[in-house]
Order: structure tokens, then C-alpha cells, then sequence
């Protein structure tokens, strides 16, 4: 978003809307810049949380690479080469050219961020307290990549819950709720040939043998975690 917003401001592209500035109110750039970057963190969320709902529905088959993992942790939460350019053009060029805010912190506030969503995918239980009610923790994502029936087409948004309770998509994980997580679709890539075959070879890879029994068939791959409209 940040490199974005620089190559705008050298083309004199303007944003549809800029997040007001709130330094007069609490009185201080760097807290102002903050709470604007937070602003704008939540209305991204919300981008990314339909943005993510579509991965769910239509574009499955490359979503299901980072799926596929079968021990979450913050190394191997890596995605399908393909998913960084659908994002660049489905979410990020239209979020920077949508909504834009001046704050001097928002790049190292954008860094947090970008360590929050690796933190969502590591295997600690440590929770964020009262705080989980607001904003993703590791255990509220897990469900979302919960091999449970019960748990799918749940917790989408990667920043806030927000989202996810307005639009009734929302399962708030219970003190000792840690699913299994993968795909009976397919095991996770074993090299980088699966890695980046996956997409196209959905439901010819064999699934782990303890579900193999379970695994579905070509042809219904979408069907049990797309139930968007």
C-alpha cells in the first residue's frame, strides 16, 4: 500500500478518499498517526475479508496451496506464486487508489501489521486476552484453516473480528479448541513442483492416508468451504 501511494503521488493521482487527519484531536502525530493507520487497517480488513470470501468461491484451486498446510506455523504459511498477483490486482491497486492517509508512522505501523499475519499463522496458544473479542489471534485463524466441517466458511478477516461477526461468519474458538488443520483434498507440496502444480492437480493429489477414506471427490472441491451467497 505504502509503494503504491508513493507512485500516485509522483503520477498526481489522488486517492478517492483520504483518512482525515486526527492529530488536532488527540494532540500528538505520532498517536494520531497511529489511530489513523488503525482506520485504515480496519477498512482494509474489510477489502481483504470479501477479497478472501472470493478465494473461497472462485478462485479455490490456488487458495488451496495455503490451505494444504498441515502444521500451520510462521515459515510455512506461504501461498501459491499466483495469489500475490490476484491480490496486487483484485485488492491492493484498488484499495491504494480508493483510500489513502497521510501519516508519518504508517509504514512502520504497516510492518506491525505485516507481523500480525504472520503471528496468526504461528502454533502458540498464547491468546490476546479481552483483546481476541476485536482483533485475530493464531486460535481464532485456526479455524478458519480447520479441517472441521463445522469451521468452514468461517473467521475470514485477517486484522479485526469485526467483519466476521457483522456478516455472521464468525466461530470464536473455545478455550481448548486447537482443530487439525489441511484439506482432504490434498496433502500439502511435498517440493516446488507441487508447490506450484498444485491448482491445476486439486484432487488428483492423494490425500494423507488416514483420510484418504475421506477425501473428496474432483468436481466438489469448492463445495465444502463455498456457501458465500
Amino acid at each position: 500500500m505504502v509503494m503504491f501511494a508513493l507512485a500516485w503521488q509522483k503520477l498526481g493521482v489522488r486517492p478517492l478518499f483520504t483518512i482525515p487527519s486526527v492529530l488536532a484531536v488527540v494532540g500528538g502525530p505520532v498517536i494520531g498517526g497511529i489511530l489513523a493507520a488503525l482506520i485504515a487497517a480496519v477498512v482494509h480488513d474489510f477489502f481483504f475479508y470479501w477479497f478472501h470470501r472470493i478465494q473461497h468461491r472462485w478462485l479455490w484451486r490456488w487458495h488451496a496451496v495455503h490451505h494444504s498446510i498441515e502444521e500451520l506455523n510462521a515459515v510455512n504459511s506461504y501461498h501459491h506464486p499466483s495469489e500475490a498477483m490476484l491480490s496486487l490486482i483484485i485488492l491492493q491497486i484498488p484499495m491504494s487508489l480508493l483510500i489513502g492517509t497521510h501519516s508519518p508512522v504508517f509504514p512502520f505501523v504497516n510492518l506491525v501489521l505485516w507481523c500480525h499475519i504472520v503471528w496468526i499463522h504461528s502454533p502458540t496458544r498464547i491468546t490476546l486476552g479481552p483483546l481476541r473479542a476485536l482483533i485475530v489471534d493464531n486460535r481464532f485463524h485456526r479455524i478458519h484453516h480447520s479441517m472441521e466441517e463445522r469451521h468452514f466458511d468461517k473467521n475470514f478477516g485477517a486484522f479485526t473480528t469485526l467483519w466476521d461477526r457483522l456478516f455472521g461468519t464468525c466461530h470464536m474458538p473455545g478455550r481448548d479448541e486447537w482443530p487439525v488443520v489441511g484439506i482432504a483434498e490434498a496433502r500439502q507440496p511435498r517440493g516446488f513442483g507441487d508447490w506450484v502444480r498444485m491448482p491445476w492437480r486439486l484432487g488428483e493429489v492423494p490425500a494423507a492416508p488416514a483420510e484418504a477414506d475421506a477425501a473428496v471427490l474432483p468436481g466438489t472441491v469448492a463445495e465444502g468451504r463455498a456457501a458465500l451467497i
